[in-house]
C-alpha cells in the first residue's frame, strides 16, 4: 500500500528490483526513478551483468591485460612522437599528439 511510504511531501521516488538467474549466471538490476513536482517524470534503467567463470574468465582476464598493454605501448609511442615534435618545434603536431593521448587514455 503506497500510503505507508509516499505522502504529500515526497518529491522523489526510486524503486530498485534485482533479479538473478543462477542457472545462466545473469543478474538484472532494474531501477525506476520518479520525480514528483506539479508533474510526475519517470525514468528507468535496466542493467544486466553476466557472471564469468572458468575458461571464459581466463579469456576475459587475458583480453583485459592485452588491452592495457596495447594502451600503454600506444601512449609510449605518442610520447616519443611528442618529444620529437617538441625538439623540432612543431607546436601544431604537439597539440595533436597530446589530444591523441587524452583520447586514448580516456
Amino acid at each position: 500500500e503506497t500510503s505507508t511510504f509516499i505522502d504529500t511531501q515526497t518529491d522523489e521516488l526510486t524503486v530498485s528490483v534485482v533479479l538473478f538467474a543462477p542457472n545462466v549466471g545473469v543478474l538484472t538490476l532494474i531501477t525506476i526513478r520518479a520525480s514528483i513536482t506539479s508533474r510526475v517524470n519517470v525514468d528507468y534503467e535496466v542493467e544486466q551483468f553476466q557472471a564469468v567463470e572458468g575458461d571464459s574468465l581466463t579469456w576475459a582476464i587475458r583480453q583485459a591485460a592485452l588491452t592495457f598493454v596495447f594502451v600503454f605501448l600506444s601512449v609510449i609511442e605518442l610520447l616519443i612522437e611528442g618529444i620529437t615534435s617538441w625538439r623540432e618545434k612543431e607546436i601544431r603536431h604537439i597539440r595533436l599528439v597530446l589530444l591523441d593521448i587524452v583520447i586514448l587514455v580516456v
